[in-house]
Parts: structure tokens; C-alpha cells; sequence
């Protein structure tokens, strides 16, 4: 892990999760997460961070998550 985003991720309660460790986090494959991503308009695009680090931040996650849930 860079030294870049190491800091980030300590100095935030609202951590960046990348692609892998916000399938882990969700319980899901990455392609899943991909899936879902890109079917539907309503989840938030992957932000980039810095060079190399795309990701959503936890809360952006989770509240994406919660609205498809709503949906079905």
C-alpha cells in the first residue's frame, strides 16, 4: 500500500474503499460490484483520488448500496 493512501485512509472516518476492498467489505465479488456499477445510473462513478487510486469513499458506498436495496 503507498504511503499516499495509507494516509488518507488513517486520517479519514470515511475511508476510500477501491474496487476489491469494497466487494470484501460488502460481501460480494468484484464483478459483482462492477456489475452493479455500471447497471445502474443511479450508482456513484469511481472517483480518483490521486494517480492510480479510484474508489468510492465508505459512506458514498454503503448509501448506493442501501437505495438499489430500496428499489427491489
Amino acid at each position: 500500500m503507498s504511503e499516499e493512501k495509507e494516509m488518507l485512509e488513517r486520517c479519514s472516518d470515511n475511508p476510500i474503499l477501491r474496487v476489491g476492498e469494497g466487494a470484501k467489505r460488502l460481501g460480494i465479488s468484484r464483478k459483482t460490484l462492477y456489475n452493479r456499477w455500471s447497471q445502474y445510473k443511479t450508482f456513484p462513478p469511481l472517483t480518483e483520488y490521486s494517480p492510480g487510486v479510484r474508489g468510492w469513499r465508505q459512506s458514498t458506498l454503503e448509501d448506493a448500496l442501501r437505495k438499489l436495496e430500496q428499489q427491489h
